[in-house]
């Protein structure tokens, strides 16, 4: 009887060993067979939207030859990823930047479902040329670059459509596009760099986006001359366009930047300070005429003038007045008031020489105290 029992739960356990075997070899087939539609989970996936039953229609195209939306009772959700890769190029004169930029759309077109132990393949690729042949057959949401003003390259294509009728576009690409730059602030001024992207084709009653915020962003790693990257903001809106056509949904980036003052420090306002500062020199010329003090201002000046004419290529050029701008503005006006404080000292000099002294000894303090005090009551209204 004890032999009978032993045999009995050896069996039981060996029943169970290889039970358990068993589905430790299936979890680990699940595990390692490759999930072509793991990409998916998209909201926008055919799966998660009210019209992505398949649905025959005898093809994609009316019978017009124009290709129709994928929802007919209302728009078509599109998700919308874009990363910017490198950005560079940022002209100020042209109010244009360029930036490379990896983009992603997904929809729903349940029309396009097929089986793939019929197709043979579980993903429907198509890469270069082939992307461009597919999509003049299927609807695509055909985004455009609301605010390009350059050429636009693209260097990499690929559709996939899923079993299930999700379609997945991807692309790079290298385009010039405008930005408004105010630079009142300028050299210490913030820019804002905007990607506006919306559909050449369909306004908001056939398409809506919908941002994907983990495939938007940019790359912390690259460098932009002259700019420091001071963050990314991403919105999805309803806008008029001059068409007359509706609203359109509009996906749009904007890079903040903030300008590198540092050259303009050490290499345009230090050298400027200088040239005022020694301007004052006239002031310790006591036993000096008034000709060899006007000589000094004079050349003083000149200086002020001629090194404008040499930084003027460095500057923007903007109607109105830069920060900068009133730095120069003052620095020119303090430069030739010299001329105002020389010609008094003179007349003074000639009938009270010990006042003539003291005044050149009060401007001693006054003139740098007076342009220390401008230039920061400047800063303060420009908000720096």
């Amino acid at each position: 009887m004890g032999y009978q029992s032993g045999m009995g739960n050896g069996g039981i356990r060996r029943i169970a060993f290889f039970i358990l075997l068993l589905l430790v070899i299936a979890a680990a087939a699940a595990g390692a067979a490759p999930n072509e539609d793991s990409r998916d989970s998209s909201v926008a996936a055919c799966s998660q939207v009210p019209y992505g039953a398949p649905r025959p229609t005898g093809g994609v195209e009316t019978a017009e030859g124009v290709v129709s939306p994928p929802n007919p009772d209302g728009p078509t959700l599109v998700e919308v990823g874009l990363f910017v890769v490198d950005l560079d190029n940022v002209d100020v004169p042209r109010a244009a930047f360029r930036f490379e930029g990896y983009a992603e759309f997904v929809w729903c077109d349940p029309r396009l479902a097929f089986d793939p132990a019929e197709v043979g393949t579980p993903i429907k690729r198509f890469i270069g040329p082939a992307s461009g042949r597919i999509m003049e057959r299927i609807w695509v949401p055909n985004p455009t670059l609301v605010n390009r003003k350059g050429s636009m390259t693209l260097s990499k294509r690929t559709i996939e459509v899923h079993p299930d009728g999700t379609v997945r576009l991807e692309g790079l690409f290298t385009a010039e596009l405008a930005a408004e730059y105010d630079l009142r602030l300028f050299p210490f001024d913030h820019q804002t760099l905007p990607i506006e992207v919306e559909s050449f084709t369909w306004n908001a009653e056939t398409l809506v986006f919908r941002l994907m915020r983990e495939k938007t962003g940019y790359d912390q790693h690259f460098k932009v001359p002259e700019w420091t990257i001071a963050g990314l903001e991403s919105r999805v809106d309803e806008v008029g366009t001059i068409q007359g056509r509706g609203n359109f949904s509009r996906l749009t980036l904007e890079i903040g930047v903030d300008r590198e003052s540092g050259f303009y420090i050490t290499k345009v306002a230090f050298p400027l300070l200088l040239i005022v500062a020694m301007s004052w020199s006239v002031f310790w010329m006591v036993d000096e005429g008034f000709g060899s003090r006007t000589r000094v201002t004079t050349t003083g000046v000149l200086t002020i003038v001629a090194y404008q004419f040499a930084i003027s290529k460095d500057l923007p050029k903007v109607a109105y007045l830069t920060f900068f701008d009133t730095m120069m503005v003052i620095s020119f006006t303090l430069v030739a008031s010299t001329v105002a404080e020389n010609l008094l000292v003179s007349r003074v000099g000639e009938r009270r020489p010990e006042l003539a002294v003291q005044i050149d000894r009060a401007s001693r303090v006054l003139f740098p105290l007076f342009y220390l005090l401008s230039i920061a009551l400047v800063a303060v209204h420009y908000g720096i």
